[in-house]
């Protein structure tokens, strides 16, 4: 991929032996700067341009003008994956173990690294994520042969490592956060088959035994550990010394667990209808005994919260038409991100805990219709959500005081707080069909609108994306494809922005981000049996653009070739 220099290379071997089978898996990636579009708006040629670098040279950061615009330094990065499953089959029973692992090299936050002050000099010499790692280790079995009850349960344990690295520009200190979080879960679910109520009838939703299923339930519950560690190293002389952590630095545990069921309540020639229902539990105490930065007025943050949702659906299909219409309820309690983390969302605002968060719940019906005949598939889909109590960051206090120094600014103190109300509003049209016997076209466009009531006053939602939607045409004769799709993207103007910086509006412009169309093409060429090569060139005419809420470029005109083997 020519846009960021990228070369992956993957692996993957399959085998079987008797009651055996495995699966190996590799995958190496390396990304260079992401270079992004030249072709920018006449009336506003330098918007985004990449300007500087910092080094620091002979104990002082020493800023560099970059002779390129177009090549976004600070955004490279690699990473690797690698996984390995293992099955074993029976006469009555099912095995599986499943070993996944990934890792990353230092990932730069190449937004942070762009921001300046009014004097135009960079706020921050360093700003990384260090190496991540995630690591998971599961066990699944299930039943092969069942008259009535088929179940399955699973066994799992997960570890994530991840780090912020940051120092300030012409500041020796670097500080470190590292969270270390390890999560172990199980899960158990059955299903009663049709043999289960005999003489009656209900529709055709297979389990792995190949009998219709009337009635699904299970049980699940994960655990969640969090400890998070910081501290503050001189670049200089390497003395350290303590740092403000980002989650509660002696730990924090959660637990969910809950129990659900779904049934096929009706039916009967084109319609069904089903029910659905699940109970929870959610848990969490995070314990503040640290305070040498922070003296909050609480120790602990500790809540024990019941939930129970359901949902029913009912569903028509017949000859080609499907109509499905569903409401639903929704559950969500603050877990330690919430809750509990102090965080600074952009330079001059920091997000402090809040332990009168309250749980946020969702309200929501959704209707869909789809049509499939002569080779065209078309679908229309609308729904609308009311979260009485949605999580948002609002304005806050911190001892009598709305502004604090955090990491060398002072900052506006905000909390993650429960909005009086918010209505969510969406549709999305879908269309793919065959315009002769080698031509098909496809396309789809989404909409959302989201208000919330803030202060007795509707503002809207954050992370609500404008108008968006793709069309595209594909060509196909024998061993070969040929496609070309159009991208696009209605502006987000400034008014529609969440207020408290969310959604990143200092990356965009003073009107709000602008709306962008792609052109982009593909040639799938099928070379011989097991070899395919596959060339792509996206974002044809070199457009200079940036998705709604992010805070680097797309990628410009980028030609991308590989090649895949199997035998």
């Amino acid at each position: 991929s020519s846009a960021a220099v990228e070369r992956t290379l993957h692996a993957d071997a399959s085998y079987s032996k008797g009651n055996w089978a495995g699966l190996s898996s590799f995958t190496i990636s390396d990304f260079g700067d992401l270079r992004q579009g030249a072709l920018t708006d006449p009336r506003d040629p330098g918007r985004w341009d990449a300007r500087f670098t910092v080094r620091r040279i002979q104990g002082k950061d020493t800023l560099f003008q970059l002779k390129d615009p177009n090549i976004q330094t600070n955004s490279r990065y690699g990473q690797l994956n690698a996984m390995q499953k293992l099955g074993w089959q029976g006469k009555k029973m099912r095995h599986y173990l499943n070993l996944q692992y990934a890792t990353t090299r230092l990932v730069p936050r190449y937004d942070r690294l762009t921001d300046s002050s009014a004097s135009g000099l960079p706020l921050f010499a360093r700003w990384d994520y260090g190496p991540e790692e995630q690591l998971l280790l599961s066990f699944h079995s299930e039943t092969v042969q069942s008259d009535r009850l088929h179940w399955s349960q699973a066994l799992s344990y997960q570890q994530f490592k991840e780090s912020r690295i940051v120092r300030r520009f012409q500041n020796p200190w670097e500080q470190s956060q590292n969270e270390h979080i390890q999560v172990l879960g199980y899960s158990w679910q059955g299903s009663l088959t049709e043999r289960g109520r005999r003489g009656s009838a209900y529709p055709q939703r297979k389990t792995a035994t190949g009998m219709s299923a009337w009635l699904r339930f299970g049980f699940d519950a994960q655990f969640h550990w969090v400890n998070s560690k910081a501290w503050a190293l001189h670049v200089d002389d390497s003395l350290q010394k303590a740092a403000e952590t980002r989650y509660p630095s002696a730990g924090s545990h959660m637990i969910q667990s809950g129990i659900w069921a779904e049934a096929l309540l009706f039916s009967k020639g084109a319609s069904t209808l089903q029910l659905g229902g699940r109970i929870q539990i959610n848990g969490l105490q995070a314990n503040f005994s640290d305070t040498l930065f922070f003296s909050f007025p609480f120790q602990e943050i500790n809540y024990l919260l019941p939930s129970a949702n359901g949902s029913l659906t009912y569903i028509f299909e017949k000859k080609g038409h499907t109509f499905r219409s569903s409401a639903s309820s929704s559950f969500r309690a603050p877990n330690v991100d919430d809750i509990a983390k102090v965080f600074d969302s952009q330079p001059g605002s920091v997000i402090l805990p809040n332990p009168n968060l309250r749980p946020e719940y969702l309200l929501g019906i959704e209707a869909e219709y789809r049509i499939q005949m002569r080779g065209q598939h078309a679908a229309v889909l609308g729904y609308v959500s009311h979260a009485p109590g949605l999580l948002s960051v609002q304005s806050g206090q911190f001892m009598g005081q709305d502004s604090i120094p955090y990491q060398g600014f002072m900052s506006a103190v905000n909390t993650l707080q429960n909005a009086t109300s918010a209505w969510i509003f969406g549709a999305q049209l879908r269309y793919r069909g065959q315009l002769s016997p080698r031509l098909h076209a496809f396309g789809q466009l989404t909409y959302t609108y989201g208000r919330q009531v803030v202060n007795q006053g509707w503002q809207p939602v954050d992370h609500i994306p404008p108008l968006h939607g793709q069309l595209g045409l594909e060509w196909r004769k024998k061993s070969i494809e040929l496609g070309l799709r159009a991208d696009f993207s209605d502006w987000k103007r400034l008014e529609e922005y969440g207020l408290q910086g969310e959604d990143n509006l200092r990356y965009a412009t003073p009107w709000g981000m602008p709306g962008w169309w792609t052109l982009n093409s593909h040639l799938n060429w099928k070379l011989r049996q097991g070899i395919q090569l596959r060339l792509q060139l996206n974002n044809i005419l070199d457009l200079r653009y940036r998705a709604f809420s992010s805070g680097i470029s797309a990628a410009g005109r980028n030609f991308m070739i590989s090649l895949n083997g199997s035998f």
